[in-house]
């Protein structure tokens, strides 16, 4: 099973934790950062060996703005960690305990809070997200009860407890959250601070000027918040741009990066498929209309 942890230190990709919670898990730090494929068109399993294939290490599951159910969430985060991709999930805002347990019992490996405003937003996730005593999440009984049928041992209950670790996104993309980032930063249990780049824009008057200043210092106030406070941080609705990529990760500490939607991918593929049909069967077209035959 894969575990993705955010510390002080880095972004860790842990195949497996063979210690208990007292000692020192294993790691492999093989990344540094994710590269993640947004996902709300396709909900059928194939798209998660797509985004294998491609090269992606996650999947940014789009509940809030498709009609993706929980049933399709669920397949689609289960077969993506069978694929060694991490699935995060953000989920519609003000969404309830209920719906973050059941997203998470799914298996999403985190979930991502959209119009998280001020810290006690922010406090509200952690609860959503993590078991106690930082949350209040509820415990799958199935994940305790061991292949004959009778409970695990304690030891065995913990280290699969902790393998069952949520990440905590917290998106910044009001004014508000920009305002109060260092606030919402400080919340223990906030894993990552992802800028909303489209919503925050729209709400700063700019949409979508990625060289403007007050978007400039918004991905610089965003990483100085998440460096001060030990979290890491990303970004997503900013696509198409490897220069603001690049600079984000090595200058500014990004480590989390939305490339792309599932959407805009067949978009333009489709576009550039019926372009080139048109230019090859034109001629034919050319040839073969009655203006041409008189």
């Amino acid at each position: 099973m894969l575990k993705w942890r955010a510390n002080n230190e880095s972004w860790l990709r842990d195949s497996y934790c063979d210690a208990l919670p007292s000692q020192q898990p294993r790691f492999s730090s093989e990344l540094s950062w994710l590269q993640a494929l947004g996902v709300k068109m396709f909900g059928q399993i194939s798209v998660v060996q797509v985004a294998k294939d491609a090269g992606y290490d996650s999947l940014f599951l789009d509940l809030e703005h498709s009609a993706f159910t929980l049933d399709t969430a669920w397949q689609l985060c289960r077969v993506a960690n069978m694929a060694g991709i991490s699935p995060f999930a953000r989920v519609p805002g003000e969404t309830g305990n209920g719906y973050i347990q059941r997203v998470l019992d799914g298996d999403a490996r985190g979930v991502i809070f959209p119009h998280s405003h001020t810290a006690d937003d922010a406090t509200a996730a952690v609860k959503m997200t993590k078991y106690p005593p930082l949350g209040i999440r509820s415990i799958n009984p199935s994940l305790l009860e061991a292949d004959d049928g009778t409970a695990l041992p304690a030891d065995e209950a913990a280290r699969m407890l902790a393998s069952q670790d949520a990440v905590c996104f917290i998106q910044i993309e009001t004014e508000d959250a920009l305002r109060n980032v260092d606030s919402i930063a400080a919340v223990p249990g906030v894993d990552v601070l992802m800028i909303g780049s489209m919503d925050l824009t729209i709400e700063l008057g700019i949409l979508a000027n990625w060289e403007h200043p007050l978007y400039q210092k918004a991905l610089r106030d965003v990483s100085a918040a998440a460096s001060r406070h030990g979290k890491q941080w990303g970004i997503s609705g900013l696509f198409g741009r490897p220069d603001l990529w690049r600079y984000a990760t090595t200058e500014l500490g990004a480590r989390f990066i939305v490339g792309a939607l599932d959407f805009g991918l067949f978009a333009r593929a489709a576009s550039a498929n019926a372009k080139m049909l048109r230019s090859a069967v034109k001629p034919a077209r050319d040839e073969a209309s009655p203006a041409s035959s008189q």
